[in-house]
């Protein structure tokens, strides 16, 4: 990843984004999949951290191999994206650091939440928070109140592929200053993401990058905005896009005071008796019976993947 440098003012707001791609952007450096191949988490054309940002959070397995990145924002919670723990055992997270193993406090996850309307085959709602086993001592930093402006400086960070493809990634954190854009497509939703991107599309997030945060100067401080979710056109590699895609972190504010704040609402309602909740890998055929949100639902004809409803293809039997 390329660094444009940002001036720095006290009385403006400057957004420095994270990295984010069309695909999520899980390590490749570790060969981690989600499943879904479009996923990619790195950034490409920037340069080595120029400081030490006390909130970077690198999400690692028991032997502390690198997934993805995040972002303290409690004492004792990151942000993430919900791709890079989907499906993915995170065991640990090693936070303050610039080189991804060493340094910094490591801390143990006690407990995963993935956004409630999380879906692994849009991407949509691609938030996680991670609970810690104990209070750090790092500096989290503040979520921002807006920061998806069109224009906005914004800084990117994260220890994913510097190439544009799947590999291992950088052991030193890179940044990289792009600006919020209207270049993304692949299911981008601007009520609770953001576009961020310049206009060389050789510079981006990439694989291994997933997760990790996109920033802004406010006052001389950095705030939230993002977290890395996918790639802003879907393609591979990282460089054929234009721009990435990150989750908008303040979008999803009350969600994450009800999780941080002890009154996560869990999972949705538990399935009817005698029907299998829906899944979108099983294939139905006309009749079949299913529980999806709180509800009984038949299937008029034969169908997958799309979601009770959302398609004529269910009838609804009532509640539960």
């Amino acid at each position: 990843m390329r660094l444009r440098t940002l001036a720095r003012a006290t009385t403006s707001v400057l957004a420095l984004a994270s990295l984010a791609l069309a695909a999520p952007l899980t390590a490749a450096a570790e060969t981690t999949q989600t499943g879904d191949d479009h996923v990619q988490p790195y950034i490409v054309d920037g340069d080595p951290a120029s400081e030490t940002y006390s909130f970077m959070t690198s999400l690692q397995r028991s032997n502390g191999q690198h997934v993805c990145g995040g972002s303290l924002i409690e004492p004792d919670w990151v942000v993430t994206a919900a791709h890079c723990v989907d499906g993915i055992d995170i065991a640990q997270v090693r936070i303050g650091i610039t080189t991804r193993d060493s340094g910094g406090t490591v801390a143990r996850v006690t407990a995963e939440h993935t956004h409630p309307q999380w879906n692994s085959r849009t991407l949509s709602n691609d938030i996680a928070l991670l609970e810690l086993d104990r209070q750090v001592s790092e500096q989290p930093i503040t979520i921002a109140d807006g920061g998806d402006r069109q224009g906005t400086p914004t800084r990117i960070l994260g220890w994913g592929s510097t190439s544009g493809e799947r590999d291992s990634g950088t052991r030193h954190l890179q940044q990289l200053d792009l600006e919020v854009t209207s270049g993304c497509t692949n299911g981008f939703d601007p009520s609770n993401e953001l576009c961020l991107g310049d206009d060389d599309p050789d510079s981006n997030a990439c694989y291994g990058d997933s997760g990790g945060p996109s920033i802004i100067d406010v006052n001389g401080q950095w705030q939230l905005t993002g977290a890395t979710s996918r790639a802003g056109q879907g393609r591979h590699p990282c460089q054929d896009n234009d721009a990435a895609i990150y989750s908008h972190v303040g979008a999803h504010q009350q969600w994450i005071d009800d999780v941080t704040g002890g009154t996560d609402p869990g999972p949705g309602p538990e399935p009817c008796d005698g029907a299998d909740a829906w899944s979108a890998s099983t294939h139905y055929e006309p009749g079949d019976q299913v529980s999806h949100n709180g509800h009984l639902w038949e299937a008029t004809w034969y169908v997958w993947y799309y979601e009770p409803g959302q398609s004529a293809y269910w009838r609804d039997l009532g509640a539960c």
